[in-house]
């Protein structure tokens, strides 16, 4: 099933020619001449915008949210893609009323007719997950019914599984893939079938932008860097130790389930027995082999690159680790203490949430060190977005300097000004030198006085800049917080 689904993402991509989002990047240009030969008798005569929305579109309710979220960021996309992507939010194309007319007959156990005294066929909205249908109940109240797309479940389902080969991860999970292949008697001889090979080149054609942007931004190289110094040995075993153990801390909640749900002590009731077909030699060593092989793996690379967590994180390197507890537990599994079970099951769900909310109310009041994921966004945004257009007439478009301030504004104020990094001005190609003469916009940095001077590397930048006086901010929860003080200049147009 996921391989058919690689082989349509495959497939709409090169369809809608979203090849050439990656194909305009400097290390992979001379494959341009070999894909344009190779897919001679395509023709994209669409914008290249409209291309993506509408493989978006073809992709699903996954790829169509990624559209949706991207959208909202103007700040870092080019005009006419945010413009083309904000379609998405409410005119993905809707699927047959027919289709509708059976789902709401299943759900109501009778005809619509008899539910609804009307009900409008077309939609007057329609999303990636669902649409949005009028109608009127036989008691005269107007209603609106949402009805979620068919088989929707199983397609994120699916896609959501697939997420793990864009992430660090997957080059990892590949690389483990390959290594039980060759391992396996049974891998080995079905590399004599067609299937792994067209499964092995849809993988690396998925991971292939998350390659290019390892070397665009840079961090690939830096890397690759990082492994050449010598390091000591026990400085890296440290960090290694400290990944298995918060691995380990990760499995808490598993193993306490495992312990109520099993079968030591007076248990003093007959347990329900659930049976499984039982496992393959193959298939079981196939499951423990992933659930082991990764975490190591990541966490062997995180600690010989000097980082304090597994690549790609812990979630990812703990996803078989409930079916590994399954294959482990045998054919038949008791469920004892079932009450128990399920209390310490909800309990697990909702402390984590519940501590990490507690934990940012409660950090102003301990600690004097700004928490980054708590500015008063909406507050700078506003600010300096409002002054812009106050002083100049003329709405922001343009805002740059520290790039966590910056992007802030460009998030929260008022038309979504593009985000300009000028210490890295290849990474946000969309605003330019002259356009920012041109526009004007809002230079902005975090200020340690009143006089609100510029750091050194922002004077270098923007050598013409007059600083104003710092304007300060207030924090939702304070404590003891100092006030955010902003240091910012204008750079009015021309």
């Amino acid at each position: 099933m996921h391989l058919l689904r690689l082989l349509k993402i495959l497939g709409v991509s090169i369809r809608f020619g979203l090849d050439e989002f990656l194909l305009g990047h400097e290390r992979v240009r001379i494959l341009r001449v070999f894909i344009k030969s190779a897919l001679f008798w395509r023709r994209l005569e669409a914008p290249r915008a409209v291309r993506l929305r509408q493989a978006l579109e073809a992709l699903g309710p996954i790829f169509v949210k990624f559209g949706q979220v991207l959208s909202t960021r103007r700040d870092l996309l080019p005009p006419d893609i945010a413009d083309e992507l904000a379609k998405l939010q409410d005119q993905v194309p809707p699927f047959p009323a027919e289709q509708v007319a059976a789902i709401l007959n299943r759900v109501y156990g009778k005809p619509v007719e008899r539910v609804f005294e009307s009900f409008e066929r077309e939609p007057v909205a329609s999303a990636s997950v669902a649409q949005v249908h009028l109608a009127r109940l036989p008691s005269g109240t107007e209603v609106a019914v949402k009805v979620l797309r068919p088989g929707i479940a199983g397609v994120i389902a699916g896609d959501l599984a697939l997420l793990i080969l864009t992430t660090h991860s997957g080059l990892i999970l590949l690389g483990a893939i390959i290594v039980f292949t060759l391992a396996s008697e049974r891998g080995r001889a079905m590399l004599m079938t067609i299937e792994p090979w067209i499964a092995a080149i849809i993988i690396v054609v998925i991971l292939f932008p998350h390659l290019i942007w390892l070397d665009m931004s840079g961090m690939g190289w830096t890397w690759l860097s990082r492994l050449r110094y010598d390091r000591p040995g026990e400085w890296s075993l440290v960090l290694w130790l400290r990944q298995l153990a918060a691995l380990a801390v990760a499995h808490t909640g598993a193993l306490v389930l495992v312990a109520l749900s099993s079968g030591w002590g007076d248990v003093g009731e007959k347990p329900p027995v659930f049976q499984r077909k039982p496992l393959t030699d193959f298939e079981r060593w196939f499951v423990l082999f992933f659930a082991i092989a990764l975490p190591l793996a990541t966490t062997v690379v995180g600690a010989s690159l000097g980082e304090r967590s597994p690549v790609g994180r812990i979630s990812p390197n703990v996803v078989l680790s409930g079916v590994a507890l399954v294959v482990l537990a045998g054919n038949a599994i008791e469920l004892h203490r079932q009450w128990l079970t399920g209390l310490a099951w909800s309990v697990l769900l909702i402390a984590p949430p519940a501590f990490a909310a507690f934990g940012l109310l409660a950090a102003p009041f301990y600690g004097d060190t700004p928490i980054p994921t708590a500015q008063p966004a909406k507050s700078i945004g506003r600010f300096f977005g409002e002054t812009f257009e106050r002083r100049t007439g003329k709405r922001l478009e343009i805002v740059a300097g520290d790039p966590r301030l910056a992007s802030l504004i460009a998030l929260y104020a008022r038309g979504r000004p593009s985000l300009y990094l000028a210490n890295a001005p290849e990474r946000t190609p969309w605003v330019t030198v002259e356009e920012l003469k041109q526009k004007g916009g809002i230079v902005v940095w975090t200020a340690t006085d009143t006089a609100g001077a510029p750091p050194p590397e922002i004077r270098f930048l923007f050598p013409d800049i007059v600083p104003e006086v710092p304007h300060t901010f207030d924090y939702f929860i304070r404590g003891r917080l100092p006030l955010l003080r902003v240091g910012w200049g204008m750079l009015r147009p021309q």
